[in-house]
């Protein structure tokens, strides 16, 4: 995570698969200090996400 936040550009985004890990990340003060967005599923579809490249 210190690599990304460090060195991932100007628009970071964090994925996760599940909500519960996302939850540590997905705190305004720290997405507004380290510029950072966070994709995750739903609570109720964990596991699951799309992404495209």
């Amino acid at each position: 995570m210190a690599r990304i936040l460090k060195h991932g550009g100007s628009e970071k985004e964090m994925v996760f698969n599940y909500r519960s890990r996302a939850a540590l990340w997905d705190l305004d003060g720290l997405k507004e200090r380290f510029g950072y967005t966070v994709l995750a599923p739903s609570e109720t579809e964990d596991g699951f996400i799309t992404v495209e490249f």
